[in-house]
């Protein structure tokens, strides 16, 4: 009977340490930023491209939530974003400059960043795959892209620079004075993030 109540005692602490070491590494918190986005678009007939597009970057931003388990060195941490980006586009004949039209595209997006880092000190390098579904313009599609950053951590702050990889976009079907064909468009991003532990 002694024996049992012993055993018992060290599964009990086994347990509880485990627990304790577990919670420690469980961290979560709060982020936001802000978003510098840039359209690429490539005609996919490229004998025939009878428009100009004049598309500036433009500033966006996102907030959101994170969960962190922290590995010693590396990390792994799911994150949720709203994320919101506009980017018009103003469309003109290259025969005719005059003749000239806007597009709006809406690229605001639910994003899922499922980032990796590794800690050395103070700093991080990341790198997370990221799968973005769209919620104002449901004709744009879903997209899973890359990220690709470096960090500081200073007290519960960490602040964050990276790189997101192109994603597809779709806009309007375009016809201006009576020309029409069918072009490649892709979004990137620079983003820039503080993260807050709570």
């Amino acid at each position: 009977m002694k024996n049992l109540i012993t055993k018992f005692c060290y599964i009990f602490l086994f347990f509880h340490s485990s627990e304790q070491i577990i919670a420690q590494r469980l961290s979560y918190g709060i982020s936001a930023g802000v978003h510098v986005s840039n359209i690429n678009i490539q005609p996919l007939d490229l004998a025939y491209d009878p428009f100009i597009f004049n598309s500036k970057p433009q500033n966006g931003y996102h907030i959101g939530v994170y969960r962190r388990i922290g590995l010693g060195l590396i990390y792994f941490e799911p994150q949720c974003w709203f994320t919101y980006l506009n980017q018009p586009l103003n469309i003109s004949n290259r025969l005719n400059v005059d003749s000239t039209f806007q597009v709006p595209i809406d690229l605001s997006h639910l994003d899922f960043p499922i980032e990796f880092g590794l800690k050395i000190g103070p700093l991080s390098a990341l790198y997370a795959p990221v799968f973005s579904m769209p919620i104002f313009d449901i004709s744009q599609p879903s997209n899973w892209s890359n990220q690709f950053g470096v960090g500081l951590k200073l007290f519960r702050f960490q602040f964050n620079l990276r790189y997101q990889s192109p994603f597809d976009i779709i806009f309007s079907d375009i016809s201006l004075d009576n020309l029409e064909t069918n072009y490649r468009a892709q979004a990137s991003q620079i983003i820039i993030s503080i993260f807050m532990k709570i």
